[in-house]
Order: structure tokens, then sequence, then C-alpha cells
């Protein structure tokens, strides 16, 4: 099955769904901030992957690879940002 993972990542919380194609979500999950400038890049990842797992679990997968993850994060408006955090979520494996 096709996979769509959805993130909005905070600087309080982080929140995850996972969802097929038609937009029908499986399963969310939630965890801590993924500001990485407020909390540091390896603690703003975990709490991705903690969400995503969460999501996971809860869409009765026991793992995800994704044809298209979406993440709206605060924190990455600038480009140099975007470039530190955007290798850092691709090392999670994901997606394709």
């Amino acid at each position: 099955m096709t996979y769509v993972v959805g993130i909005d990542g905070g600087g309080t919380k982080t929140e995850a769904a996972v969802a097929d194609v038609t937009g029908r979500i499986l399963g969310a999950g939630a965890a801590g901030p993924s500001n990485h400038l407020s909390v540091g890049l390896e603690a703003a990842v975990g709490s991705i992957r903690e969400a995503v797992r969460a999501a996971t679990a809860a869409a009765g997968l026991s793992e995800v690879v994704c044809e298209v993850l979406c993440a709206g994060l605060a924190g990455v408006g600038r480009e140099s940002d975007r470039m530190a955090m955007r290798p850092a979520i691709e090392r999670l494996g994901l997606s394709r």
C-alpha cells in the first residue's frame, strides 16, 4: 500500500498522521517539540521520529515507507535551517 505522512512540528509538540493516497487518515500520533532552534537538531528529529512511530502504530502498521512526506516545521524559515533539517529527516528512512 502507498502511504502519505504529514508532520506538524512546533515549539511545544509534534503531531504526525499516516494516510492512504485518498487522504483517509489511518493513524495519528504526537510527541514533544521539534523546533530545532529551541531544542536542538537531535531532539527535534527524535520528536519527529516518535510522532511518526506513534502514528504508524495507531494505523496498525509495524513500519511505514511513504511516497509523500510533508512537514510543516517551526524554525526552518531560513535556507540554512532547511539545509540542516532536511538531511536529518531523510536519514529517518521514511520516504522512498
